[in-house]
């Protein structure tokens, strides 16, 4: 561990056999724990940890971005990037999930909704904007029924290129491949979700239980305007986080 590094309470900093705690940290059963936010510090033998106000939590209500990790039937979880916002570093201590409605019990579609029946919301490697809902012990639960929320970079599944907006889907340019997701009406504006991500967090409203996604079907509540158009980014070309 490095003494770059970002710590957030209960991390494991080192062993007795090491060194021993210093500010900000306690042993316990041979190991010694951050008991604060802020950055690694070590000095004769000793490690401990530096609070920092300007090192903080991802909290309830936050924007966030990630990238997909894994699509299963009813949820997708997610790699939450750390941010900075406004001068300050917020760090994400744990992973994300967005609940997906499996629509298995849904009206079937008609023959001419095939390749709608197929589309998913999102798939592994896309980069997701999503507001955290809940912030429970071991995940961050996501939720991406605003506008503005939804897949904002995607790859071709087929060449792996940059896909680009066509209307409300998406196309290759290299192999004209098309596909669909739950797009962001922010796809490929780099700018708009630096600008969102600065916004203050909202109080969201209560929810009698976490949010669901219709797959292969847009946001069922909060219908805004449509989509912008544009372009999406090349590769590497994603909002500022670290």
């Amino acid at each position: 561990m490095s003494d770059e590094t970002i710590v957030m309470p209960g991390d494991s900093l080192s062993t007795e056999e090491e060194n021993m705690p210093a500010v900000n940290s306690f042993a316990d059963n041979g190991h010694i724990y951050a008991s604060a936010v802020g950055r690694v510090q070590r000095s004769d033998g000793q490690i401990g940890v530096q609070s920092t106000s300007s090192v903080r939590r991802i909290a309830k209500n936050m924007m966030v971005v990630g990238v997909v990790t894994d699509y299963l039937r009813a949820v997708a979880f997610l790699k939450l990037d750390n941010m900075v916002i406004n001068g300050v570093r917020f760090v994400a201590p744990k992973d994300g999930k967005i609940l997906l409605e499996d629509d298995r019990h849904g009206p079937r579609p008609g023959p001419g909704h095939q390749e709608e029946r197929k589309s998913q919301p999102m798939k592994p490697g896309d980069v997701i904007l999503a507001r955290v809902l809940f912030d429970d012990p071991d995940i961050y639960t996501l939720g991406i029924r605003e506008p503005d929320t939804g897949v904002i970079h995607a790859n071709c599944e087929l060449c792996g290129s940059s896909l680009k907006r066509s209307d409300h889907s998406l196309v290759c340019p290299s192999c004209e491949h098309r596909e669909h997701r739950k797009l962001s009406a922010l796809f490929g504006d780099v700018d708009g979700v630096q600008r969102i991500l600065r916004e203050p967090p909202a109080r969201s409203e209560h929810r009698p239980r976490p949010e669901y996604h219709r797959m292969g079907h847009g946001p069922r509540h909060d219908r805004g305007p449509g989509p912008r158009m544009g372009h999406g980014p090349g590769h590497g070309h994603r909002p500022h986080s670290e």
